[in-house]
C-alpha cells in the first residue's frame, strides 16, 4: 500500500471513528490504521464544527437566532452521536459519583 493511500485510510479511520458518517467503501480497516489515525482528530473537528457552524449560520437568516442555535446543536449531536456530550456527562457524574451524602 502506497502512502498517500495509507493516509487516506488513517483520515478515513479518524472520520469513521469521530463522527457517525460513514464511507465504508473507501476505507480498509486495520487495527494499526485506527490507532494512527489521531493525527486526523483536529481535521475532523474542524470539519465538523466548520459545518454545523455555517448551517447555524444560514439558519438563522430564516428562524429566528434562538432556535437556529438549538437546531445547530442538534445537528452536531447527530452528526458525531453525542460523543462530546458524552465524555461531559461522564466528567460530572465521577465529581459526583462515589461520594456520600454527609460527604457531598
Amino acid at each position: 500500500m502506497n502512502k498517500l493511500q495509507e493516509e487516506w485510510n488513517r483520515f478515513c479511520a479518524s472520520w469513521m471513528f469521530n463522527t457517525r458518517l460513514p464511507i465504508l467503501p473507501f476505507y480498509v480497516y486495520s487495527e494499526s490504521t485506527l490507532s494512527r489515525s489521531s493525527r486526523y482528530f483536529p481535521l475532523i473537528g474542524w470539519i465538523v464544527s466548520a459545518g454545523t457552524s455555517y448551517s447555524t449560520y444560514f439558519l438563522s437568516w430564516i428562524l429566528p437566532i434562538e432556535i437556529s442555535i438549538i437546531l445547530g446543536m442538534i445537528l452536531s449531536v447527530l452528526i458525531t452521536g453525542g460523543f462530546h456530550e458524552d465524555g461531559l456527562a461522564d466528567v460530572c457524574d465521577a465529581f459526583g459519583g462515589g461520594w456520600s451524602k454527609e460527604k457531598f
